[in-house]
């Protein structure tokens, strides 16, 4: 594996890895000072806000990563500010008009003017993402993820100290921490970039950037926009049918056990865009690098997917308090889910290194299909939340590990020996999983014997998966070396 793909990756899942700890550390008191309601009420403002700001570039945006020269990736980030500008003049006094029959799920109105703002604002971050993507200045990416979960998680323990955590300080505190990234975002940019801007950019330039890749608002833009509503619609659904406890139980358990996972996948997802095209451009072949890059995401996913699986009630309660055991049972079925999320959401590049945009398209519509219908259905038949999760997940897992074996067979992988290779690794786990339910259906424990045993049993295969023969230690310590 490349010493600068790992290099790189490290630093961009740096910031999420960072961010991820210490909410896990502070989340032990943030769970019991804010309610699930009022988790759940943000969590919703969150996801409309990261729904919206992903979609009103038609695209252009994932094409700065892959300009020919420095000349059309100044022209492509124009052409993205002026769509941006155009769809928002057009779209806000349609505002009401949108927004109507979803009040009832979250005050919209009152809301307005702040959501409209953090839209705009966090729209302009995932732009200025992709350029210091494209520029390989990852380090930057790390700085803005860091600082604005930092600031998140301390505003929420400093609102809560002072006695406002309600709903309207969770969506203060979440729309100053999408400023906050936007900034740091932005000034590198300012610094560096924003005097070649404007020698670089023309009218003539934004026109044919906007026809030499038009590919990506004609065919890949409407799988992207399928596969973002796909993301979204559980909070959405969950909401309209189960109320926001119930989405909170379902975001609190998400954010805990699916974030980490998505987080690496997303690292590795804007480093191996760039390794990938490369290669492709050099005439290489794709299939052993993401060979390699695939076996190792596997590997790191797979015990902590198993250890929520085994221990999620436990330790939701044990870390977070009474109130929130049902999120724990949530998690259960999310980490299954995530096991094939990790390496689906790393290799979607793929699909537009290798021209394969429309038949992304079509696993993302028919993800979107399976996962509205799931809950829609068992919403409407009034079905638990727990149990609806379960088979909401498994419907997960089994389409994205199709897709995933798609495209990884077109880029030229060896599956047999990929399969192999985790195969090998799950059966290595059989021993660790069945001493777990022997212990906890032998013996009637208390929550915290059951974990204390839980992680000295795992303590093995934490040696066995991340330190011995360890790739990525390896290659840290080649680098450090040269």
């Amino acid at each position: 594996m490349k010493r600068d793909f790992v290099k790189n990756i490290g630093i961009v899942s740096a910031g999420p890895i960072i961010a991820v700890v210490a909410a896990f550390i502070a989340e032990p008191w943030i769970a019991r000072l804010w309610s699930p309601v009022v988790y759940g009420v943000g969590s919703y403002y969150f996801n409309i806000v990261s729904l919206l700001s992903g979609l009103l570039f038609f695209r252009y945006n994932y094409a700065i990563v892959q300009a020919k020269d420095s000349r059309e990736s100044h022209n492509l980030l124009v052409l993205c500010i002026l769509i941006l500008f155009l769809v928002t003049i057009i779209a806000f006094p349609f505002y009401g008009m949108i927004t109507k029959n979803l009040e009832t799920d979250f005050p919209f109105h009152e809301f307005k003017h702040i959501l409209c703002f953090s839209i705009i604002v966090d729209s302009l971050s995932t732009l200025l993402k992709y350029w210091h993507s494209g520029k390989k200045q990852f380090i930057v990416l790390t700085q803005s993820s860091v600082s604005a979960s930092l600031f998140y998680i301390a505003m929420k323990l400093v609102f809560a100290y002072f006695g406002r955590a309600d709903e309207k300080s969770i969506i203060l505190i979440r729309t100053l921490s999408f400023v906050l990234a936007f900034l740091i975002l932005l000034w590198p940019y300012i610094k560096h970039d924003l005097k070649n801007t404007f020698e670089s950019v023309s009218f003539k330039g934004i026109v044919r950037a906007a026809r030499d890749y038009s590919q990506y608002p004609r065919y890949e833009y409407l799988g992207f926009l399928v596969n973002t509503l796909s993301v979204s619609l559980p909070v959405i659904l969950i909401t309209r049918y189960w109320g926001p406890e119930s989405n909170g139980h379902y975001v609190k358990a998400y954010n805990l056990i699916y974030v980490f996972i998505i987080f690496l996948g997303d690292a590795v997802n804007r480093v191996l865009h760039k390794e990938t095209a490369d290669m492709v451009n050099r005439g290489e072949s794709i299939g052993s690098f993401l060979n390699q890059t695939t076996e190792y995401l596997s590997r790191l996913a797979l015990l902590p997917s198993v250890t929520i699986i085994l221990f999620g009630p436990e330790l939701f309660s044990v870390f977070l308090g009474a109130n929130w055991v049902i999120s724990g049972e949530i998690a259960r079925y999310i980490a299954i889910w995530a096991l094939s999320g990790i390496v689906c959401t790393s290799i979607v590049p793929v699909y537009a290194v290798l021209n394969k945009q429309k038949q992304y398209t079509v696993f993302t519509i028919v993800l979107m299909f399976l996962r509205a219908l799931v809950l829609i259905v068992f919403g409407l038949l009034e079905f638990s939340i727990t149990f609806t999760i379960a088979i909401f997940s498994l419907v997960n897992f089994a389409v994205l590990f199709f897709q995933s074996h798609y495209i990884l067979r077109k880029a030229g992988v060896n599956l047999q020996d990929l399969g192999k290779s985790i195969l090998s690794r799950l059966i290595q786990l059989i021993p660790y999983i069945l001493a777990v339910i022997a212990v906890k259906t032998l013996f009637d424990l208390s929550k915290i014997y059951t974990l204390v045993i839980g992680t000295l049993l795992a303590a093995p295969y934490v040696y066995m998966f991340y330190i011995h023969k360890s790739p990525i230690l390896s290659m840290m310590r080649r680098t450090r070396s040269s």
